[in-house]
């Protein structure tokens, strides 16, 4: 529900919000999130890149309470009412390009790994697209080891981090954690300098 709530707070004037889901952690966080979106009274449009029947674990819970919520495409009206979702599958409905037009679109796809993937993204690229966007997260493969590289290439809003600082899959490692806000506070500190 945090995606939710930060997608809310810092685009208070959106309207449609899109989430790519595939199978995984990652797609199970963004149908809680489309969840959350659609009872807050937005109009939410999913894509998920799986067949439902991939879906397991918590992914699977969190699909079957928001696709309680859903319409099918087929039976979905042209123009839809505020809180309305619409869940596309990516083989079998031509119309999911919709999900595109959407003024916010939340990724929750990795095509092969699930959860936190550790894999890190191209840097230049997203640094990049800094230029087009309200507000960028960077996010994936970031470390303690790595977070002020990643932040002095990018210079994201903001920076998110799950699995490396964990102990094991799920349990949060509070030293690593706070290794982690401690290279961050640095790397902030050293971007200050520099642009001063």
């Amino acid at each position: 529900s945090a995606i939710a709530e930060f997608a809310l707070d810092s685009y208070p004037h959106a309207k449609t919000f899109g989430a790519i889901c595939g199978k995984g952690n990652n797609g199970g966080d963004g149908f809680v999130a489309a969840r959350k979106l659609q009872q807050a009274g937005r109009e939410v449009r999913l894509l998920l890149l799986a067949d439902p029947s991939e879906l397991h674990g918590d992914a699977a819970v969190n699909f079957a309470r928001l696709k309680k919520n859903s319409v099918s495409r087929e039976t979905a009206p042209d123009t839809t009412n505020s809180g309305s979702l619409i869940i596309f599958n990516a083989w079998g409905d031509p119309a999911f390009r919709e999900i595109f037009s959407c003024d916010v679109l939340i990724d929750a796809h990795h095509p092969d790994l699930r959860g936190g993937t550790g894999l890190t993204c191209d840097w230049p690229a997203a640094g990049a697209a800094l230029p087009f966007t309200r507000f960028l997260i960077l996010s994936g493969g970031l470390n303690a080891q790595n977070v002020d590289r990643a932040i002095a290439a990018v210079s994201s809003h903001a920076v998110d981090v799950c699995s490396s600082v964990e102990s094991k899959p799920g349990v949060k490692d509070h030293r690593a954690i706070k290794d982690f806000v401690d290279a961050v506070r640095a790397a902030e500190r050293s971007l200050q300098a520099t642009s001063a």
